[in-house]
């Protein structure tokens, strides 16, 4: 069989026209998911904008936050009419102020108004590195005031928050994070967190993450006693209240004592 040279021209130019539509259609389906992708993103943007956990809204004040009033000093014959004191004076800029009217705060988000749950987090293996080097013996007061040592300067994470039912911001923390509640308030979880590594074997039923809950703890266990029944001794774990309340909302390690 042969072909003509027109007949091979013809499927030549029929070759490079449709591969001239495929090309148009491959580049439209590129833009096309181009155009899906970037929507995608801003929906996700705008998603992650509606998270913010500062209790804020967004809000700049403009011209509608803001109402004309006339403040003019003028100062007319009293007994003229009202007619008379209006010619006797007009009104210019000068007689007017703008008077904040709007009741919202100004504010706009920052990072600080977005948790990053992904910061700062820790597991077992990265707090216990913090300690790594201290050498237990069979001293308890001395292993917790070691463990306790260990951990100063540790700060709870200000991009990794929550905000609890009472409005307050709680970061995380290695302390919550190893108790179960890494955005507790951390206190007592704190020392609880130092009985734990200090290889005291009875501390049981003795750890807690509220201060309160611990005290009555230590109180049914009876190693608890009143500041007036007892001389404070080194590694020591005080109680105190601080708001006068008969509730302890704080609780510390004793790092050292006097005799006096």
């Amino acid at each position: 069989m042969t072909v003509s040279e027109n007949d091979f021209l013809n499927k030549h130019r029929k070759f490079r026209i449709d591969s001239k539509k495929l090309a148009a259609i491959f580049v439209f389906i590129a833009f096309a998911v181009i155009i899906i992708v970037f929507w995608w993103l801003k929906l996700v943007g705008i998603t992650v904008t509606g998270d913010a956990l500062c209790g804020l809204d967004e809000h700049s004040h403009n011209e509608a936050c803001y109402s004309r009033q006339l403040n003019c000093s003028f100062n007319g014959i009293e007994d003229l009419s009202e007619d008379v004191s209006k010619a006797a004076h007009n009104h210019s800029e000068d007689c007017y102020n703008n008077v904040l009217i709007c009741k919202k705060t100004p504010h706009t988000h920052s990072a600080g108004c977005f948790p990053d749950n992904t910061a700062d987090t820790e597991n077992v293996i990265d707090w216990m590195e913090t300690f790594e080097d201290v050498i237990m013996t069979n001293n308890i007061p001395d292993n917790l005031i070691a463990i306790a040592t260990t951990q100063v300067g540790y700060e709870e994470s200000i991009k990794n928050f929550e905000y609890d039912n009472e409005g307050d911001k709680n970061g995380y923390t290695r302390y919550g994070e190893w108790y179960g509640n890494p955005y507790g308030k951390w206190n007592a979880m704190f020392v609880s967190f130092c009985l734990h590594y200090s290889n005291i074997y009875d501390v049981t039923g003795l750890e807690s993450a509220g201060v309160e809950t611990m005290k009555l703890a230590w109180q049914n266990r009876n190693v608890y006693v009143s500041d007036d029944e007892y001389v404070p001794q080194r590694g020591d774990i005080v109680f105190s209240d601080t708001d006068g309340d008969g509730i302890a909302d704080n609780v510390g390690i004793l790092l050292s004592a006097e005799d006096t």
